[in-house]
């Protein structure tokens, strides 16, 4: 983002009882009445508070990649799903799931899919080691279609520049059709999540 983002609060209240003083120091003949010292059932006639929030900082892990092993997507599409924490085209989210030109999917006769996930070994200022936690996977289009989850990474672990980890996808298909596969690859809360989507084909 390249501007600062602001928040504004407005409360609206009762106002103070005659019987009890506006005790706090802050309050100024410009801004009374300002805050009772105490009392439930009523407050200030506005309040109006402002939040200045920094301009946005990008925070994907900088050096990992996922890589697709074994789709059978056409050639056009990119093998590199995710590079540097971040999604590649044709892997993008979408809301229904589609064939278009430049979106990978996957055909119904591929039953099983097989991604690596890796730490670059180039130097990123980073460590060559990162925790994931367990990938979250799943379909908008459960009429059509289960995806069960296994490899080294299905519970979680660390991968280095040393040792990659492993993520295969179980497609069982419930009717013919097409269905969104979501995966999103979390970092312990360290980084932005690196998720990426796809259309499965069944039929």
């Amino acid at each position: 983002e390249s501007d600062a983002r602001q928040a504004d609060l407005y409360l609206h209240c009762q106002g103070c009882p005659d019987w009890l003083p506006q005790s706090n120091p802050a309050c100024t003949s410009a801004s009374a009445p300002c805050v009772c010292a105490a009392w439930e059932l009523g407050c200030v006639g506005e309040v109006h508070m402002v939040v200045g929030c920094p301009a946005g900082i990008p925070n994907y892990r900088k050096g990992f990649d996922v890589y697709d092993a074994s789709t059978g997507i056409k050639e056009d599409i990119s093998k590199v799903v995710i590079k540097d924490g971040e999604v590649m085209p044709g892997w993008t989210d979408e809301d229904q799931p589609s064939k278009a030109s430049g979106r990978a999917v996957v055909p119904g006769g591929v039953k099983t899919a097989l991604f690596y996930l890796m730490i670059s070994d180039e130097p990123t200022g980073l460590s060559k080691s990162q925790a994931i936690d367990e990938p979250d996977v799943f379909t908008d289009e459960t009429d059509v279609l289960t995806v069960t989850v296994g490899g080294t990474s299905a519970q979680g672990g660390t991968v280095t520049a040393d040792e990659m980890l492993t993520l295969e996808l179980d497609f069982h298909c419930r009717k013919d059709g097409l269905a969104n596969v979501h995966v999103e690859i979390s970092f312990r809360n360290q980084y932005y999540p690196a998720d990426y989507a796809f259309t499965y084909q069944c039929g």
